[in-house]
């Protein structure tokens, strides 16, 4: 977790405040719920686990977005050069 704040202090540093906040709190959220695995083995199972249960929680398409975004941020912080999965949509909501 000291690994996570350390990246995360220097993810907040720059743009807006309370953007950046929301998306270190949704980075939070993703990595706690990965289990206790090392940020760097993160993988594409952890991020479509999310968003499936983000879709048991009811979540809107455009929350689910939000924390795409917010992972995306995570994996460019991690010094990786490709995206994570994208959330796949199959009705409006």
């Amino acid at each position: 977790m000291k690994d996570l704040e350390k990246l995360l202090s220097t993810y907040k540093r720059t743009g807006g405040k309370r953007w950046r906040a929301e998306q270190a709190s949704k980075i939070k959220s993703f990595v706690k719920g990965c289990g206790g695995v090392p940020l760097h083995g993160i993988g594409k199972a952890h991020v479509i686990k999310h968003y499936k249960k983000l879709r048991e929680q009811n979540r809107t398409n455009k929350t689910i977005m939000a924390h795409f975004y917010a992972i995306s941020a995570l994996y460019e912080a991690l010094g990786r050069n490709y995206e994570p999965p994208r959330p796949v949509f199959t009705e409006e909501s």
